[in-house]
């Protein structure tokens, strides 16, 4: 084995294929212009894959916030609906106030002046019946 090593370059060991004994095809060895746009396509790549991480967790929390705030309106709706109820059942009471004070100015009833006591009577009159039987003939016709 005749291979020998050359320095290393980028953490990689080249081989110089002159003198060795396997003949194969080897890459050749990179320049420096061809590591700068590799190592900076990984970063580029790198950022676009945060971003697109950031996007999901930034949508997912928009999504989160917006059913929030859905169930929020849902509630604030079945608020208004039972205030609605309330309103109408203190407008038929106010309603049924206002009436009862009109009647009670208008003064529709009326407390005596006098009160008549009158004692526990034992005999109670009978009254008689008038038997006068009147006999009406029917009218043809009618």
């Amino acid at each position: 084995m005749v291979a020998t090593l050359r320095a290393e370059i980028y953490g990689r060991k080249q081989i110089n294929n002159s003198s060795s004994i396997v003949q194969a095809h080897f890459p050749e060895n990179e320049n420096l212009k061809d590591i700068a746009i590799f190592k900076f396509n990984r970063f580029v790549s790198f950022i676009l894959v945060a971003f697109i991480i950031t996007s999901m967790v930034s949508y997912s929390m928009v999504i989160a916030k917006d059913n929030a705030i859905v169930s929020i309106h849902n509630k604030i709706n079945d608020m208004n609906f039972e205030n609605i109820d309330l309103q109408n059942k203190v407008d038929y009471a106010r309603s049924f106030y206002n009436i009862n004070d009109k009647i009670e100015k208008a003064n529709f009833l009326k407390k005596p002046d006098k009160i008549w006591e009158v004692n526990n009577l034992s005999l109670i009159p009978k009254v008689e019946k008038n038997n006068n039987k009147i006999e009406i003939k029917p009218i043809s016709g009618y």
